[in-house]
């Protein structure tokens, strides 16, 4: 491929086309132009796919804890389209750029946008056979209201499945049952098995886990099929081995066979951290069902994206030119670093178009800022796609627009830049605001969000159509809550 420039103020759109994989339709709509997609379908990093965690523990009224905040999981829930020509194969990655003012916020700087596409058909999409074994938590910590959520979630699962799939379902409490064991799909009435399924007991994580894995492995030369866990838990193990450790040795084993896992979280208690910590793995990601309606969108309209990753280990080294003193990445799944070297373990396929951030910050002192034709970075960039194929590509990142003379500066080339740098601030303000909070505060969680909000609106306000009108909901009642409960002097 030929070596890309990126010309971060007067080239629209410039776009890293990647090479397709077989057994997609990756055929597009006729009459497609610029970023229209029409039906055209994205693609997101795996890791946290929602922010739904925090939005129920704010609606329960409990201030999160800090590490419960991850950007990837806000991108994910949005559209975050760069502008550019219609993707021709499988993979595509776009940039797009802005500068973002202080605001008296974190994340004020230098912006680069890669966005996130396909060329897949999202109307005609459909997902390879799957090996696939369900491991459903039916410890006491699920009784109730958890457990009939996972009996509805997992019909709604089943009905998604066909002749062509396996399935093999395993329960666990303080010890293992094998519901189902690896079934081609066909005469069997799955539903009748589900109905069987009644919670008590401790919780042995492990021993589910390690049985699912089992079952897929036994059944991975026969046929060509995807291969994948499901795990349906409340995340919150009290017997057996319980380390965080031996749950992500156990996923880390299982990418290394090419076994992917998808995680869902069940109830206000959901140890997010836990699956956050070992669902960032390769062929990896998560999502929190937090209602029936979050469930019916997950499985009557998604499923088949959420198990098919299109890329691994999409990896970008980053070399700073002497202007700029750092660069720090946001959305990419496992933590935000401000490492040279920035990964992705998985891409996944998805109705909505990804986004990865990468901000740059000039050093201290410059003026300007960041000067017309300044170049800001070299970034070698690779990945491996389905079939196990390497391929790569430079960029070289070079600022062509007016000089940035101060921090006020707020500029963004496309409207879907300007959303992505919101919403990264939005999660970076509530993360700090809720770290205040908890030390305890004194006033300055308040003054984060009252500070947040007015930002929020602003751009709202910019973007039009109330894009961020429900980013600015949840932040006022985090805002009231933090209020209502610090102690008054």
């Amino acid at each position: 491929m030929k070596k890309l420039l990126v010309l971060l103020m007067f080239v629209v759109g410039a776009s890293l086309i990647i090479s397709g994989c077989d057994g997609f339709d990756s055929s597009v709509s006729a009459g497609m132009s610029g970023g229209d997609y029409n039906g055209g379908a994205g693609a997101t990093p795996g890791g946290a796919q929602d922010m739904s965690v925090i939005r129920q523990l704010i609606d329960n009224g409990i201030v999160p804890d800090p590490e419960n905040f991850h950007v990837e999981g806000m991108f994910s829930e949005y559209d975050l389209p760069i502008e550019g020509p219609v993707p021709e194969n499988i993979f595509t990655i776009r940039t797009s750029h802005g500068y973002a003012a202080d605001k008296n916020l974190p994340g004020g700087g230098l912006y680069v946008q890669l966005g996130l596409s396909s060329s897949i058909n999202a109307a005609t999409f459909r997902r390879d056979p799957l090996n696939l074994s369900v491991v459903v938590d039916k410890s006491g910590s699920m009784h109730g209201s958890k457990i009939v959520g996972v009996k509805t979630a997992l019909g709604k699962l089943v009905d998604q499945l066909d002749e062509n799939d396996i399935l093999s379902i395993v329960l666990f409490n303080h010890e293992m049952t094998v519901l189902l064991e690896p079934t081609p799909l066909g005469d069997v009435n799955v539903h009748e098995y589900i109905a069987r399924i009644e919670a008590g007991g401790s919780t042995n994580m492990d021993i589910g886990m390690r049985k699912g894995y089992e079952f897929v492995r036994q059944y991975q030369e026969f046929g060509e099929r995807s291969d994948r866990v499901i795990l349906f838990t409340d995340a919150l193990p009290n017997t057996g081995d319980d380390s965080p450790g031996n749950f992500r040795d156990i996923t880390t084993e299982g990418a290394n066979d090419g076994i992917g896992l998808t995680a869902f979280g069940i109830g206000a208690d959901f140890d997010q951290n836990l699956i956050n910590y070992i669902a960032t793995q390769r062929g990896c990601n998560y999502f929190y069902l937090q209602d029936g309606e979050k469930t019916s969108k997950v499985f009557d309209e998604d499923f088949d994206f959420l198990v098919t990753p299109i890329a691994y280990d999409l990896n970008f080294e980053v070399e700073l030119q002497a202007d700029f003193a750092a660069v720090t990445n946001y959305g990419f799944p496992g933590g935000d670093s401000s490492t040279p070297g920035f990964e992705v373990s998985s891409i996944f396929l998805s109705r909505n178009r990804g986004a990865l951030l990468l901000r740059f910050l000039p050093v201290a002192g410059a003026d300007p800022l960041v000067n017309y034709g300044a170049r800001i970075a070299d970034i070698h960039l690779s990945y491996e796609d389905r079939d196990g194929l390497t391929h790569s590509e430079d960029l070289s990142v070079v600022y062509t627009g007016e000089d940035v003379d101060n921090s006020e500066t707020h500029y963004f080339e496309q409207d879907g830049v300007r959303l992505t740098v919101s919403l990264a601030r939005e999660v970076l303000s509530m993360k700090e605001a809720c770290a205040y909070y908890h030390d305890p505060d004194d006033g300055s969680a308040e003054e984060t969000l009252e500070t947040l909000l007015i930002y929020l609106n602003e751009e709202n306000e910019a973007l039009g159509d109330d894009v961020l009108s429900r980013e600015i909901t949840m932040v006022i009642k985090l805002k009231n809550l933090v209020s209502e409960r610090r102690p008054k002097a």
